[in-house]
């Protein structure tokens, strides 16, 4: 690998058509705004100034960076002030977590290109919260995702989740421009793009299109974002009105509480509580096993939430909204069959869509689904479910909380196909043709192998698989079929 990388080094100077190759540039003297930390941090920060063993994440000079300023100052201008408006909220903070971990700060503005410091930021691709965490990285590094809590919207805990991250993938590449392409577009895809052209600089490889369209993007879309953010006024943007950095008490849990009961004897919004909790998917605060449970107060209300916080004790609920998943409309789909097959309401539907009441569904257009969790003491989970119409893999992996990757094994699938009627199995049957406990069926007259599943109620690959018959298997009259528990 070494000897690989050792001809990476070597870069030809080319010029593309479209995304111009102009070479690297010296980057300019870090600016600090003074909207960017409390008023008491700013002469802390300019005396002593901090530096990262990682380096300083390069903000080079190219066409492509100033077409993004010019976005941001234009059409995207809206965007970009509800932007900086956030930041100051979260910047302070999420800096801090930085330093930490010795990751230069100026990563703090991935997460404003990512999600707009917006905690309730979801991407089509399922990505969730201020970094934009899959389900799967989340995971990887520590985030837990279930049915009561997901702590990629946790702005403390998603930031050291995305510093451990950008660690990993700097050691992988030693280059800030590849590391934040690889946290957008994937790891294997970066390598891929670097072995096929020999040369380990981005610019070169986005302008010969070796990344998808969104990552030769994003680093030129960083930069601006950088700039603009560190000195507002410079680039036009004066008068914004700055969120106050982010501060609050915390107190530890001993049993699950309501938070939305607490919130009510505190004297203080349901909203505003959620504000500080963003992690948790409704008002159901359950006990962590990872790590103590902790919750974040307003500020001067820890004395009076120790006294009242018995009062606020709660039972694992019945049921709990647990987000959504995106669909794709497709020919014959109406607002109140899709509310019919997935258990929810048409309001609701319209209401996480921001849908007028006569909106007319089309045919490839995706919408946000409303699903539900089940939780309930000895309720046995599904063990199968029958693919519906504009049902995909992801989706019902979602519903079931279950991973794409388990449902691809439990069910022999190769790719990402299924059609509608298929029947997917969710849990692995432990049973096997030679435990003396499974029942067996002998074929009568007019028995087909849809009969007997149907009869048994048991899934029809199932059935063939432990009997290793395939779809156009005969069964003679008189055979014995084993038939799965």
């Amino acid at each position: 690998m070494k000897y690989i990388i050792a001809l990476f080094l070597s870069t030809p100077l080319v010029a593309c058509q479209g995304f111009r190759y102009t070479g690297l540039s010296s980057r300019p003297p870090t600016q600090i705004s003074k909207h960017e930390l409390p008023s008491k941090q700013i002469q802390i920060e300019l005396q002593n100034p901090y530096i990262s063993p990682y380096g300083d994440v390069p903000r080079d000079d190219h066409p492509e960076v100033d077409k993004w300023i010019n976005y941001f100052q234009a059409k995207g201008r809206e965007h970009m002030e509800k932007y900086l408006s956030r930041s100051s909220h979260y910047i302070p903070m999420m800096k801090q977590v930085l330093r930490e971990y010795q990751l230069p700060e100026d990563l703090v503005y991935i997460a404003m290109i990512e999600s707009g410091f917006n905690p309730r930021a979801h991407s089509n691709a399922n990505a969730v919260g201020y970094w934009q965490f899959i389900a799967g990285t989340a995971r990887r590094y520590g985030l837990s995702i279930n049915g009561f809590v997901d702590e990629r919207r946790d702005p403390v805990l998603s930031t050291r989740a995305a510093a451990e991250y950008f660690k990993d993938l700097y050691s992988a590449h030693e280059s800030w421009y590849l590391a934040l392409a690889s946290y957008n577009a994937g790891e294997s895809r970066i390598f891929r793009a670097i072995r096929t052209n020999f040369t380990r600089d981005f610019w070169y490889l986005a302008s010969i299109n070796a990344f998808p369209r969104e990552t030769r993007n994003y680093i030129p879309k960083f930069i601006a974002a950088t700039r603009i953010a560190q000195n507002p006024e410079k680039y036009g943007f004066t008068n914004i009105n700055y969120q106050d950095p982010m501060e609050y008490d915390t107190v530890d849990l001993a049993f699950p509480i309501n938070l939305k009961t607490l919130a009510s004897k505190l004297g203080i919004s349901y909203k505003e509580m959620r504000l500080l909790n963003p992690r948790y998917r409704g008002a159901y605060v359950p006990l962590e096993s990872k790590r103590n449970t902790t919750i974040r107060l307003p500020l001067g209300k820890k004395e009076h939430a120790t006294k009242v916080i018995a009062q606020c004790k709660m039972k694992t609920p019945k049921y709990i909204h647990s987000d959504y998943f995106w669909y794709r409309v497709r020919m014959g789909d109406t607002l109140y069959g899709l509310a019919r097959r997935y258990h929810t309401r048409v309001s609701t539907i319209q209401r996480i869509n921001n849908m007028p009441r006569r909106r007319v569904l089309l045919a490839g257009q995706k919408i946000k689904m409303p699903y539900y969790n089940h939780f309930k003491k000895g309720k046995k989970l599904a063990k199968t479910h029958i693919v519906r119409r504009g049902e995909n893999l992801h989706s019902i992996a979602n519903r079931y909380r279950i991973k794409v990757s388990n449902l691809q094994q439990l069910n022999n699938l190769s790719g990402s196909t299924i059609y509608p009627g298929q029947t997917l199995k969710l849990v692995q049957y432990k049973v096997t043709s030679q435990n003396p406990k499974h029942k067996v069926h002998t074929v009568r007259r007019g028995d087909t192998l849809i009969d007997i599943a149907k009869k048994y109620r048991v899934p029809l690959p199932d059935l063939m698989r432990i009997n290793n018959l395939k779809f156009n298997s005969v069964i003679k009259i008189g055979a014995r079929i084993t038939i799965p528990k």
